[in-house]
């Protein structure tokens, strides 16, 4: 377990962000395109913290006091105590949980941001990180996909090629049983070519998957 030192507190006073308590804010692993994670994977970025402070801060929205077009009110959350959804920085936000801090530096969206914008800011940063793997990837880009863009709107969007975006793509319209393998790094970006050959042949798509799975089991 780690600890905040003095310079670092001092250091998440003085960037003129707000502070805001990290009890009221909520985190739901199933909204950020990583996924859930365990505390340990952040014990070497908390440990940075703790002699730093925070280099960059986590985004937030208020939880919705009231009914928007598309957006409902989160009352049962406002009910527990939670005052904030977490929308870019659940790694960051873990890593002061595992410090044991109170607070933490957040940008504040508005509270009726449509859900769209906020995953378009957490795949953005998370991107940009370049530290997911090949599903979570998939899962960045999975809310343009399923509004109906182009790969070359994608593309362009996350800076990346548009092969880069068909790979994951393709990713996404394939069996859930496939997208676990990718998530354990059984499946790679290499072997989409080979999978889609199968796209119309389930059976067979998921015993070319287990051949690749086994290779690298």
């Amino acid at each position: 377990m780690t600890r905040m030192i003095p310079e670092a507190l001092q250091n998440d006073q003085t960037i003129g962000i707000p502070l805001v308590p990290i009890e009221q804010i909520y985190i739901d692993h199933e909204f950020n395109c990583r996924g859930w994670f365990s505390p340990t994977d952040c014990i070497d970025l908390a440990k940075d913290i703790a002699l730093r402070g925070l280099q960059q801060p986590i985004t937030i929205r208020p939880l919705r006091t009231k009914d928007y077009a598309e957006l409902k009110r989160e009352g049962d959350l406002l009910d527990k105590g939670f005052k904030y959804h977490l929308i870019v920085g659940h790694r960051r936000y873990t890593s002061y949980k595992i410090n044991e801090a109170k607070h933490i530096p957040a940008i504040i969206k508005a509270e009726n941001m449509p859900i769209f914008e906020q995953r378009d800011l957490n795949a953005i940063e998370n991107l940009q990180r370049k530290e997911l793997n090949f599903a979570q990837e998939a899962q960045a880009i999975k809310h343009y996909w399923i509004c109906g863009w182009t790969r070359i709107d994608i593309a362009q969007r996350v800076t990346k090629s548009a092969g880069w975006v068909q790979q994951r793509i393709r990713l996404l319209e394939m069996p859930e049983e496939v997208q676990t393998a990718a998530s354990q790094g059984y499946i790679l970006p290499s072997d989409m070519a080979e999978l889609s050959r199968f796209s119309s042949d389930p059976n067979e798509l998921l015993k070319m998957a287990g051949v690749f799975r086994d290779r690298r089991a």
